[in-house]
């Protein structure tokens, strides 16, 4: 008997561990699934872990669907876009294996492959995979208003990018209808401020104005607390000045921008503040104020926008050469950073740029030789002039030493006469 009992004991102890290892292998795929119907919150980390449980052990195939999209969304974050683009491929592969049909997760899909290829100044597929998931989303209207005014926001940038500027404007329109019927203030104002954008680059700055003005009256009056949207209505109003040329009124917008206080933003503000200056003609002040932010130069991310502050400390400082040489390896080295990611259209714009340096290095080196030459010439002039100046001085003093002594002569003379 003793012994019959000692055997249901370690039976019972083998079912447990098989149940626990089983447990193990075969997580539980109920939260994450109702995180996705919007039942539960969960963590970005809590998803991540369930989702990769998911893909290593599950094997409901619409559940590794979804996990591989989680996982893909967050591989962005760590901007690792290839092993991104091949999660949402599975994803889509093992939604088809499911034989069912989820509009959000492809509308999701469609809008990250997107931005991705965005990301990668691919606009025209950009604009493909956002159609496509717009159609998605169009299935469930009343659930995806929010999905669908961020995909519409971001055709939007990518027609404009493409200088498709009505079809752009169209859309941005069609997102402010969407955003005043649901009440979303904030995403109404960021289409008016592209709307303004889009007319800036049409050229038509008094219709730019009157958007990016209205914009900013409806933040103040809305009561939205969102600094960096505030601070990008007053830099697209300071860029609207800039090409309309009111350098004034640039500079105005620009200080208030800085006003606003966003830190991670304030080196490139006032490299457009400096130039502002100088288009102003207030060089020495535009000079101090590059001078004192180009020690944060280094903790800036390497883009054309920061490294056009050498450009323009080349203009205005007195000795311009090793600016302009520093602007040229600094553009050496983004584009050796960034050569895989850059368009054709970004290669040439960049080529354009390094010519134009080296063109202003060249002319500024031409300059200092002029000036090196001048000065010698100078240099020259002076000594000759001293030399001279002291030969005259000299002939001069001998002149009168003789004077003084032929009148010594002709006093002796008159008194040996007077004595005769």
């Amino acid at each position: 008997m003793k012994n019959f009992f000692t055997t249901i004991q370690k039976l019972c102890l083998a079912l447990l561990v098989v149940a626990c290892t089983e447990a193990v292998e075969e997580p539980t795929s109920n939260q994450l699934m109702e995180f996705w119907q919007r039942k539960i919150e969960l963590s970005p980390a809590e998803q991540e872990k369930q989702a990769l449980e998911n893909i290593a052990h599950s094997n409901d195939d619409y559940l590794k669907a979804i996990s591989h999209f989680i996982v893909g969304y967050y591989e962005r974050a760590k901007a690792n876009y290839a092993a991104e683009l091949e999660h949402y491929e599975k994803a889509q592969f093992f939604l088809t294996e499911s034989g069912l049909v989820d509009d959000k997760l492809l509308g999701h899909i469609y809008r990250n492959n997107g931005l991705i290829a965005h990301k990668f100044s691919e606009y025209d597929q950009a604009i493909s995979y956002y159609d496509s998931a717009l159609v998605h989303y169009n299935h469930y209207p009343s659930n995806f208003t929010n999905e669908r005014m961020t995909t519409l926001y971001f055709k939007g940038i990518s027609l404009k990018l493409l200088h498709e500027f009505q079809d752009s404007q169209e859309v941005f329109n069609k997102l402010i209808g969407h955003a005043r019927v649901v009440n979303n203030t904030q995403c109404e104002i960021k289409a008016m401020r592209q709307l303004g954008e889009v007319n800036i680059k049409m050229s038509n700055y008094a219709k730019a104005e009157t958007y990016l003005k209205q914009s900013i009256k409806l933040l103040q009056e809305s009561g939205v607390a969102n600094a960096l949207l505030e601070l990008q209505l007053y830099q697209s109003l300071s860029k609207n000045y800039y090409y309309y040329e009111d350098f004034e009124q640039q500079e105005i917008y620009l200080r208030r921008a800085l006003d606003v206080g966003v830190e991670s933003k304030a080196f490139l503000l006032n490299v457009d503040l400096g130039e502002s200056l100088i288009k102003q003609g207030k060089n020495q002040e535009a000079l101090k104020l590059l001078k004192s932010i180009e020690k944060d130069y280094p903790s800036q991310p390497l883009n054309e926008d920061n490294i056009h502050i050498y450009k323009l400390l080349g203009e205005v400082s007195p000795n311009p050469t090793s600016y302009l040489q520093k602007e040229l390896e600094e553009l050496a080295k983004y584009q050796k950073e960034t050569n895989t990611i850059l368009s054709q259209q970004k290669q040439d714009e960049l080529r354009n740029i390094k010519l134009r340096a080296t063109q202003q290095i060249r002319q500024s080196e031409q300059k200092e030789v002029l000036l090196k030459e001048k000065r010698r010439y100078i240099t020259i002039i002076t000594l000759l002039l001293c030399l001279l100046a002291i030969s005259f001085f000299l002939f001069f003093r001998k002149l009168y030493a003789i004077r003084m002594k032929h009148k010594q002569i002709l006093k002796q003379i008159q008194l040996v006469l007077a004595r005769i």
